[in-house]
């Protein structure tokens, strides 16, 4: 009799994990991608949506681009896209996961339709791109500290009433400052210190630290990882560490 419970309760039990593994494996979790242009948005979009090796194309005519609706006065956000990925876990397992993400350009015309965009789709998780090009004048640095100033104060100045209530309670769940290109700015030496003591540290992130610490003080997690969307370096491991962090 007691033999006959515990197998039952094992059974109930194994059917209760993959009913979870079911539902963690089928959720949508809705991520937006953001950056300046060539920073590689659309190379991990397109990463994401099939996985391998991508060719490189960095010609600012060829960039993401949007249609523009006179009578709105405002450039028209494209549709979100959802992707079936495999992750990668600490301990190197792979789990299916799904995401909803868009691609949007990164050109200064584009900056309100990241905050739009944000708040439209109520973007859990963002993921913000930065490389290693010289920038003598800042721009890299000077448009996340607005992007992530709009955030922490919610800053949002729709003209829609009804985005404007919508953006009142909006705030991601994470924000994962990301290193894209590792694969021309990261040595294999620092490859193998800063897998040791956290990518993290690394002079890359030093110019934003202030910002993220902006964020943090108004409540939202923040992250910092490097990868290269072009080889897939370390892009699973990324969207695991993402959706881990917003759970």
């Amino acid at each position: 009799m007691v033999s006959s419970l515990v197998e039952g309760g094992a059974m109930a039990w194994g059917g209760l994990l993959y009913l979870k593994h079911l539902w963690d494996s089928w959720k949508s979790h809705r991520i937006g991608i953001y950056g300046l242009w060539a920073c590689g948005k659309t190379t991990l979009n397109r990463y994401l949506n099939t996985s391998g090796d991508l060719e490189e194309d960095t010609a600012r005519m060829t960039s993401t681009a949007h249609p523009y609706d006179k009578k709105k006065k405002q450039y028209v956000p494209p549709n979100a896209t959802r992707k079936r990925i495999h992750v990668l876990s600490e301990a190197n397992q792979s789990f299916r996961r799904t995401i909803l993400s868009s691609d949007i350009g990164g050109q200064s015309e584009y900056f309100n339709l990241w905050v739009r965009d944000l708040v439209l789709r109520d973007v859990e998780v963002i993921i913000y791109l930065v490389d290693s090009r010289d920038d003598p004048d800042g721009l890299q640095e000077a448009t996340f500290r607005d992007f992530t100033r709009i955030i922490a104060e919610r800053d949002f100045r729709f003209t829609e009433r009804k985005l404007r209530k919508k953006a009142r309670n909006y705030q991601p769940k994470v924000v994962a400052l990301v290193a894209n290109k590792s694969d021309l700015w990261l040595n294999p030496d620092e490859r193998a210190y800063y897998e040791g003591s956290g990518i993290g540290r690394h002079p890359i992130f030093d110019a934003y630290r202030p910002h993220l610490v902006r964020l943090q003080r108004a409540g939202i997690p923040t992250l910092k990882r490097s990868i290269s969307a072009l080889h897939g370096y370390d892009v699973e491991r990324l969207i695991w560490d993402c959706l881990k962090a917003k759970s």
